[in-house]
């Protein structure tokens, strides 16, 4: 019969620790993404500048790091003289969460469905904002809709 090294049974509480603590640090993730995504801390802290740039949903989630759905999303802006709306049923996308570290919100994809929006030029000129540092960045790399219902 083989033996079994003496250090198979402090192996295994190891892995079993490593284990229970991924997933503890996974429950603690869906809780906190969860609660930010479906209260109105995440609209407060997206819409710092209303007058440039607003974003309102109606719910969502996320089940995965960095993977986000959102239901009810409308979004408006303004870049100098043009002003956008977008609205769509649902929104998925990627956020990268490393990039956030270096205050960098970095967005790989994004695909809305049942999407519709336009621009239109207005009478009122926002002025284009001096460069400072320590600003964020933000890149959204690819965005792509099967189902475009309408635009202006």
């Amino acid at each position: 019969m083989p033996r079994t090294p003496a250090s198979w049974p402090a192996i295994r509480r190891w892995a079993l620790r490593i284990a229970l603590g991924l997933l503890v640090f996974y429950g603690l993730y869906l809780l906190a993404a969860n609660i930010f995504i479906n209260s109105r801390l995440d609209e407060q802290a997206v819409n710092r500048k209303p007058e440039k740039f607003q974003m309102h949903w109606d719910g969502g989630h996320s089940w995965w790091f960095g993977h986000v759905r959102l239901h009810g999303v409308r979004i408006q802006g303004q870049v100098r003289r043009l002003a956008w709306n977008v609205q769509a049923e649902e929104v998925s996308g990627h956020v990268a969460i490393w990039p956030l570290l270096k205050k960098e919100v970095r967005v790989p994809l994004i695909e809305p469905e049942q999407a519709s929006g336009g621009a239109h030029h207005v009478t009122r000129e926002l002025p284009v904002p001096t460069p400072r540092d320590g600003g964020w960045v933000l890149r959204f790399e690819h965005i792509v809709s099967h189902s475009l219902r309408t635009g202006s």
